[in-house]
């Protein structure tokens, strides 16, 4: 029968999520109304007005500082390319656009591309025609520009991403964005298959290699993800060199450094195996298996948290992982969100959270299915219930540091349903809400079951188990399908 939970762990997970949702009030208390992200407010003119011919210049307002991107402010007008010089005003969010000479009568289109403070880039389109008419007026400039009446004041307006726009199937922003999932899955993983190996797994030495193996193997489809990322997005932005000496930069050196790490030699357990009836005695809550294996992880007797497994090189463990968390601060929506320590709190608590429900469901999907293939014992009773411990502490905090950020990234309720971030949101919800059921599942359901019938023997716990390991795989599904909507979603404007 397995323990229960020790009531200090329970104290301390309680604590955990207390503190966490005491955070998240101080974010919905102190967060700011202005919107958080670098997107188009007004033109002038506006996007769909008719103006007097002989205008001299363009004048673009922005929600927040931005700078141009790629080829940055290009106007055309009824003879084709004008030239202008841009320039932005002291804050760096209306930038006024000056035609070398007076504007001439006809149909006027505006281009304007920017990087955003959270390293990604916005675009969009306004038109507008010079010529003479009984109303002319300034009105919002929108991304698309098909706007065909004029309005009486200027109003916010949708910017668009390369995601949110027509033909992005075939953008250089899918390409990035897809990158960008391959990455997630291939770092994110890992780091929480560390912390299984570390503070749930228990079997044989054979096991335990197989999973360094992943890691590594995973590692590497992240670096791939990572480069893919990179040239998606310099192509994106025209090949700009010069945004790699920024925040994108910055994110995308931190996730090779990570990648780096993952991909070496990190030696779970550096202890050999001797073979049978040779050797040391095993240390202190290890023990040897009939054939040699050196049984690494919890004694099934122990209630502590944390197992005894060994990692041989714990420090370049710990930078792939700082080095994850530490590139999520200079490329996401909240990089320049306020209060911004609070923020960065909550977005590094939402991926190492995130990371070991993830990795742990991964991993305790692939270890069922490993046993099984081979027809040894499941022993689902102990590691489930183990795993259950951590993964209730990791729920929570992604839930709370989850509607944290979506708070701080969203303006109005309605954009969960009028923009492609929004919808991805609920996506992600839905799917995190199918990993949870499939996890109090098998914690309020199988598990007992499981181990209420372990006194009968092996044969009497098989179905019950292989039960338990297909709510897993569709656990794990859900899980890569909130990996992929996260990827979509860092690189779409929520407005």
């Amino acid at each position: 029968m397995v323990a229960d939970i020790p009531r200090h762990v329970a104290r301390c997970s309680a604590g955990v999520i207390a503190l966490a949702a005491v955070i998240l009030i101080l974010i919905v208390s102190a967060a700011p109304p202005a919107s958080a992200h670098a997107d188009i407010a007004s033109s002038d003119p506006g996007s769909g007005s008719t103006v007097k011919p002989g205008f001299s210049k363009v004048t673009l307002t922005f929600t927040k500082a931005a700078e141009p991107a790629g080829d940055g402010f290009g106007v055309v007008g009824p003879k084709g390319k004008v030239k202008v010089s841009a320039r932005p005003n002291s804050s760096g969010t209306v930038w006024t656009l000056k035609l070398d000479n007076p504007a001439d009568e006809g149909s006027w289109t505006v281009n304007w591309k920017i990087m955003a403070g959270d390293a990604h880039s916005r675009e969009g389109t306004i038109t507008f025609t010079a010529g003479e008419s009984d109303a002319a007026t300034t009105s919002i400039a929108t991304p698309s520009g098909s706007m065909s009446m004029p309005m009486p004041m200027p109003m916010p307006a949708s910017p668009r991403s390369a995601t949110d726009s027509a033909g992005s199937w075939l953008s250089w922003q899918l390409v990035a964005t897809l990158g960008r999932i391959i990455w997630m899955i291939g770092l994110i993983v890992p780091a929480g298959l560390l912390s299984f190996m570390l503070w749930v797994f228990e079997g044989s030495t054979a096991e335990m290699l197989f999973a360094e193996r992943w890691i590594r193997l995973l590692a590497l489809l992240g670096l791939a993800g990572v480069l893919l990322e990179v040239v998606g997005s310099l192509a994106d932005l025209d090949f700009d060199l010069s945004a790699l000496w920024g925040p994108l930069g910055i994110a995308f050196t931190l996730r090779l450094v990570a990648g780096l790490a993952f991909a070496r030699d990190l030696r779970l357990m550096p202890v050999t195996p001797p073979a049978p009836g040779e050797g040391p005695t095993p240390p202190p809550g290890l023990r040897y298996s009939s054939n040699g294996d050196l049984i690494v992880g919890q004694p099934r007797t122990s209630e502590r948290l944390h197992s005894t497994t060994t990692l041989l090189k714990p420090r370049l463990a710990l930078l792939g992982v700082s080095a994850l968390a530490a590139s999520m601060l200079a490329d996401g929506h909240t990089v320049d969100a306020d209060p911004r320590l609070l923020m960065w709190l909550v977005t590094i608590t939402h991926l190492v959270a995130g990371a070991v429900w993830v990795g742990g469901v991964a991993s305790l999907a692939f270890l069922l299915s490993s046993r099984w293939k081979r027809g040894r014992r499941l022993d689902a009773a102990t590691i489930g219930f183990r795993f259950s411990r951590i993964a209730g502490l990791s729920l929570g905090l992604v839930g709370l540091a989850g509607t944290a950020l979506a708070f701080d990234i969203l303006d109005s309720p309605s954009q969960l349903l009028s923009s492609t971030w929004g919808r991805l949101l609920l996506v992600k919800l839905v799917a995190v809400a199918v990993a949870a059921g499939c996890g109090g599942y098998n914690h309020f359901l199988i598990l007992p079951e499981i181990a209420e019938f372990e006194r009968l023997g092996p044969a009497a716990n098989e179905a019950t188990e292989h039960h338990l390991r297909r709510v897993g795989i569709i656990e794990l599904t859900a899980m890569l399908v909130v990996l992929a909507a996260t990827g979509w979603m860092v690189g779409s404007s929520p407005t």
